[in-house]
């Protein structure tokens, strides 16, 4: 799936919840990260990339969908150096 697919589809994601009228909730948003997997990448830091995107999103906007790579391009986070992994 391209990346602009991906970002397509989490943002309908996104709006479908926003949209929906949950009983005894005044309003019911969601925030994600997401980024890039291929067959060469460690796990535990594509998790560490979906982590600080959506904690990027849940400190700066909110109800909103990021993706890791975008956000190091913008300059909005930086790089995470895992060690752990070599």
């Amino acid at each position: 799936m391209s990346l602009n697919r991906a970002s397509q589809a989490l943002e309908g994601f996104r709006r479908h919840i926003a949209g929906y009228n949950p009983p005894l909730v005044k309003q019911l948003t969601i925030s994600m990260g997401f980024e890039n997997l291929t067959i060469c990448d460690h796990s535990l830091s594509v998790l560490g990339h979906v982590d600080k995107a959506l904690y990027y999103a849940k400190e700066n906007v909110r109800n909103c969908v990021y993706h890791y790579q975008e956000l190091i391009t913008l300059g909005k986070l930086s790089v995470i150096v895992d060690d752990s992994t070599s």
